[in-house]
């Protein structure tokens, strides 16, 4: 079992970038397959000069699996994760809800207890994203 948090930035915005912070929560199958769930949210903070404002609230399920790790420890290393959810998006203040789809891919440094996990993921709505994971194994 493992919990992160992260921090990203994400095309969550028609012609900017948003910060957000993420939530991680995974149980390991095996040495190279793992189940989990992640919880994003982000704040197009550049669109309310334009006046629009939209936070954004992506939940997630994920299914990583594992290709290698160069320090051998299970569940860590590099990885493809497949993520599926729904994003709600208040957009000046209306709620609307959309399918989301991506993929995501990272490597996870890991020792006995924590771990660092620089990632990349693509899909829809957001598009494009790229951050970095901390987190506690158990």
């Amino acid at each position: 079992v493992a919990l992160g948090v992260g921090i990203e930035m994400n095309k969550n915005s028609p012609e900017f970038f948003a910060p957000a912070a993420s939530l991680l929560f995974d149980f390991s199958l095996g040495r190279k397959f793992s189940l989990g769930a992640r919880v994003n949210l982000s704040y197009d903070k550049e669109s309310v000069k334009v006046n629009n404002q939209i936070y954004t609230i992506e939940a997630l399920a994920t299914m990583r699996l594992y290709i290698s790790a160069m320090n051998g420890r299970p569940v860590s290393g590099f990885f493809i994760e497949a993520q599926g959810g729904q994003s709600f998006l208040y957009v000046n203040s209306q709620l609307k809800n959309v399918f989301n789809a991506g993929v995501c891919t990272g490597y996870r440094f890991s020792t006995a207890s924590l771990y660092l996990e620089p990632q990349v993921r693509f899909g829809y709505p957001y598009l494009i994203g790229a951050g970095v994971t901390v987190g506690l194994k158990f």
